[in-house]
């Protein structure tokens, strides 16, 4: 699997479009786990922002980071030889992947996607009012707060 991720153009890659939003040096080290971490950050973060008690608001960056798994306490594992367990999502940062390159793949995939030929999406959203800001995706990169380096 390594060996067929690696040989593809990562930008222009048609079976796996997650990987163009992920810096060059993320990608040259690619492996089965940093791959699941990504791919981790980016359930962890739909559910953060498809969760209905916001009433609609955006949660920030800053919000967003705050809601994400802990880090992994590396002074207990020193002081008190607690066994450090790195999960998928900490080794995907500790390689170098950031949480702006996860919500920047998620808000490109969402503008990119077709709604009007998705069938299941028609019948979900029927019922909810339009919005003048429905694809304004430009409005959520300034909600979110992803201008400038987040790294």
């Amino acid at each position: 699997m390594l060996q067929r991720i690696q040989n593809f153009g990562f930008r222009e890659d048609p079976h796996d479009p997650y990987l163009g939003f992920l810096p060059l040096k993320v990608r040259e080290a690619m492996s089965t786990r940093l791959y699941r971490g990504y791919r981790s950050y980016m359930v962890i973060i739909s559910n953060i922002l498809a969760d209905r008690n916001r009433r609609g608001k955006i949660p920030d960056f800053r919000t967003i980071c705050s809601l994400l798994p802990p880090q992994p306490n590396h002074v207990a594992h020193e002081m008190l030889g607690v066994p450090l367990l790195i999960t998928d999502e900490w080794f995907y940062r500790e390689s170098g992947g950031h949480i702006d390159n996860v919500l920047e793949c998620l808000i490109e995939m969402a503008a990119g996607e077709n709604n009007e030929t998705d069938t299941v999406w028609m019948k979900r959203t029927a019922g909810m009012r339009s919005c003048d800001n429905d694809d304004n995706f430009d409005l959520v990169r300034r909600k979110l707060e992803m201008w400038g380096d987040l790294s």
